[in-house]
Formats: C-alpha cells, structure tokens, sequence
C-alpha cells in the first residue's frame, strides 16, 4: 500500500487516485506531507523494534537452553504475536537508518527516543554477536580458519549491499584471522570487501572450515548441500537466517549451529 502527503486535500486525494490506477497497490491520501513522511519513519522505527526482541531473544534464551525458534513459533500460536526471525543484523537503506533521524528528533524537542536507542542497539551489536559465536565455536582459535560465506547483499533476492551486516560480521572474522570467503550471485564484484575472496562456484573449493549462511537468497538455501560437504574438511554450517532444515542437514552428516540456538 501507498499513502500520499499533500498540504492540499484536493490534489492529494487526485494523486492517490492516480497512483491507484498506474500501480496494483492501493493509495491512500493521509493528509499533510509531514504526516505521510513521520508515517513512513515510524514504520521502519517499527520493524527496528521488532526485529530487535527477536535478536535478544536469540542472545537470552539459549543461555537457558532454550532455542529461540521454538519458543518464536510456540507464541505465534496466538493470533496476535508479530513473528519475526532473529539473524546477523539488519541492513538496508531504511531501518538500520530511519530509527537515527527519529532520534535526533526526539532530542531536538528535549526527549529521549528510549525504544528506537535500544532496538539500534541491539541490532547494531548482532554482526559483532554472530562473529563471537563463530569464535567460540572453534574455542577461540580462527587462525587461516578458512569460512564460506554464502550471501553478501542485506536482503534475500537483492544485490543491494547498503549497510549490509554481513560486511561488519567478515570484517571481524577477519580480524581474528579467519580467511573470508564469499559467494553472493547477485553481488556485483566491485560491492565486496577487499579482505575477501570473491567466489565463483561454491563447489569448486577444498578445505572449508566452516559455511556460514548470512542471507537467504533462494540459491543460497537451493544449494545441494550434500555436494557442498566435499570442499569442507569438516561439514559445519552456521545458519545466520535460521531458514534452513536443521534436521535434515544433520541426518545428512552436518554439524548445525546457529543464530538463537543452543550450543
């Protein structure tokens, strides 16, 4: 859905006319430009928060063992729950900045945004999260670890790279001295970092520490996985979407870790 802001009634009731003809989506006229615009900033404010208490979550409630998963699907159950999934962090060109100019805002009248300062928090602290649990996995020793990454881009069926978390994450992991490797087909080369290797073909590799899946792109998930155990030494996969089947994987010979998940 659309809305259209206008200071004048008539012409942003015509404009959302005329946006409901050329597009499929329905538009609506709410008024003022400053409304249509707050509108737009609280959204992404919005979905910051809510993605924020399934990436705590996904911190807290392992340390009890429990998986945050099921305890995410365990209350959708009711009717009213938002489910959304925790992961590596959140990028994009909308919420990982809207929530800053909502913030800034609040300042300049005098308060304090409290939620949209901790929700950034949180997710601003997953990349560096998921990096340290990589670590722990190999108990602190990623000297030439050598890790797939499979997916660059911030958002699943996107070569969009704008504030992607996966550049944060590898960033890290390279500074512990991991070897990054990554394959995102829908990347353009020139969008990579400079401490990785681009990769062509996720099958024509050897000696794989470990793959590590930061976005969900339909041919990250559709990879035959059971082909991609080769060029591992050990197969271990970190799921940093949680989209993948844990159980079939680990039938299949995987060591599964993830965001949200027990060790």
């Amino acid at each position: 859905a659309q809305i259209v802001g206008c200071d004048d009634p008539e012409v942003g009731k015509f404009l959302a006319s005329l946006f409901s003809r050329i597009t499929s989506e329905e538009s609506t006229y709410v008024g003022e430009i400053e409304v249509a615009e707050a509108a737009k900033l609280i959204e992404n404010v919005q979905r910051d928060i809510d993605i924020a208490l399934a990436n705590e979550l996904s911190i807290i409630l392992p340390k009890i063992g429990l998986d945050v998963e099921q305890v995410l699907d365990a209350a959708s159950t009711k009717w009213n729950f938002h489910r959304h999934k925790p992961g590596v962090g959140v990028g994009g060109h909308c919420i990982p900045v809207d929530p800053y100019y909502y913030i800034d805002l609040a300042e300049s009248i005098g308060e304090s945004a409290l939620l949209a300062i901790a929700s950034r928090k949180i997710n601003s602290r997953m990349p560096d999260f998921s990096a340290q649990q990589i670590n722990d996995i190999f108990k602190g020793n990623l000297s030439k670890r050598k890790l797939l990454f499979l997916g660059y881009s911030y958002k699943p069926g996107l070569g969009d790279t704008r504030e992607t978390p996966v550049e944060e994450m590898t960033r890290k992991l390279s500074d512990m001295g991991s070897e990054i490797l990554i394959w995102d087909p829908l990347v353009e080369t020139e969008d990579f970092p400079e401490w990785a290797l681009i990769v062509e073909d996720p099958y024509d590799l050897e000696n794989v520490d470990m793959v590590v899946l930061t976005t969900a792109h339909r041919e990250v998930i559709e990879l035959d996985w059971e082909e991609l155990m080769r060029v591992c030494k050990k197969a271990t996969v970190y799921d940093g979407r949680r989209v993948l089947d844990e159980s079939k994987l680990v039938n299949s010979g995987w060591a599964y870790f993830g965001v949200g998940l027990p060790n």
